[in-house]
């Protein structure tokens, strides 16, 4: 599986495979073992940036966003400082090693960014590197991960615009082929969103989604991943738990109760799925606290009330790991506090039910109530959660 899609590459590993081939948990951790291996060779001081650069997308990959920061914060402390240097122009070679490894870091520094909820600090570096000459990994997955930022900002317009550009780019290079599958997911992600959010027939995005399915079938096959690494793969969960995502917001608009209840689900299904994988793939706690409170939504909607009352706890508290900090203005997390309103709304739509004493009323979802109300029906029994 050895690509080295980073030109300038010296070293024995390299991290960008994991990007194209699926981010399959143990090739992940054999890719995160030899970085290790390689950097205990000599000392710190003594590897060239373009081998930091290397080690800190390894930590990157690997769930170590804090000794990736460090690492990167090294590289620049080292080279920015130099891209004016007369030397540079006798010297091609080492200068585009020189910028492919700022580059590098500038892209890591930008996705810790983005997952950290720091849009402005994110959309800054990415628009620095756009400035650049950039290697074609580093291109495609600047696409992909400022896409999901719009994403993450609800900006769905420019956000499906990113990434259809993205598709059209990565599909064009076949040394990124294994990585294809992921950025038609994000793609049908958001097209189905946008949709969704004006109201409008979200067909075009389910169409996607079933391209993308097909697309993963067909490059396990060509790529021999057996249905064990298939089940180690984070692109593939992530495809599952946006799918479920997806029924949800579909069921959750959905005048007929039984077909929303069928879509529903559906949806618990793949939810599920992906989050019995993430949990034994070693995801990290913001991707768990996202399968989570989808499972919260998807139970309070199919009348599982006491299990959505657990989702969402676990959900609350996997975002306060991912994120310990409060915002500049002293708020929370979007993550937390949108799952407390989920919170409350539950509370609110099982007050509705008879099931609870009165409690404080707030607004509540009129999707919620119109899935979840029904006095006079028994509460099935829960679905066992998976551990």
């Amino acid at each position: 599986m050895k690509s080295h899609t980073n030109p300038f590459s010296a070293t024995a590993f390299d991290a960008r495979d994991i990007v194209n081939y699926f981010r399959i948990q143990s090739l992940i951790e054999e890719i995160f073992t030899e970085a290790q291996l390689f950097f205990a060779t000599k000392n710190l001081t003594a590897h060239t940036s373009s081998d930091l650069a290397d080690l800190a997308l390894a930590y990157l990959e690997g769930g170590n966003p804090t000794d990736a920061i460090i690492l990167s914060n090294r590289v620049i402390a080292l080279e920015e400082s130099t891209l004016n240097d007369p030397e540079n122009a006798a010297n091609q070679s080492e200068f585009l090693k020189k910028l492919e490894s700022l580059a590098t870091v500038y892209f890591i520094l930008a996705t810790v960014a983005r997952e950290n909820n720091d849009f402005d600090k994110s959309s800054k570096l990415f628009l620095k590197l756009k400035s650049q000459p950039l290697s074609t990994w580093l291109e495609s997955n600047v696409y992909k991960n400022e896409g999901i930022l719009y994403l993450k900002k609800k900006d769905l317009e420019k956000a499906t615009a990113i990434f259809k550009q993205g598709y059209e780019f990565t599909k064009k290079h076949s040394e990124l082929e294994g990585s294809l599958a992921s950025f038609l997911n994000y793609w049908a992600l958001a097209e189905t969103n946008k949709a969704l959010a004006n109201n409008q027939d979200p067909a075009f995005g389910l169409q996607l989604f079933q391209q993308t399915t097909e697309l993963y079938e067909k490059l396990f096959k060509k790529f021999n991943v057996s249905a064990g690494e298939r089940e180690k793969s984070h692109d593939w969960q992530s495809h599952l738990s946006h799918r479920a995502l997806v029924l949800c917001n579909i069921a959750e608009k959905n005048p007929d109760i039984a077909a929303a209840k069928t879509q529903l689900e559906e949806a618990e299904k793949l939810a599920e799925s992906a989050l019995a994988a993430r949990i034994k793939n070693k995801a990290d706690a913001q991707r768990l606290g996202d399968v989570q409170k989808l499972l919260g939504r998807i139970h309070t909607g199919l009348k599982q009330f006491k299990s959505a009352e657990n989702y969402f706890a676990d959900a609350l508290n996997n975002y306060r790991i991912a994120y310990p900090n409060k915002k500049t203005d002293g708020s929370e997390a979007d993550q937390i506090i949108e799952v407390k309103d989920y919170q409350l709304s539950l509370k609110n739509v099982m007050q509705f039910a008879g099931i609870t004493a009165p409690g404080k009323l707030s607004i509540i979802p009129p999707p919620l109530v119109q899935l979840a109300i029904n006095p006079t029906q028994q509460l099935p029994p829960t679905y066992p959660r998976p551990h």
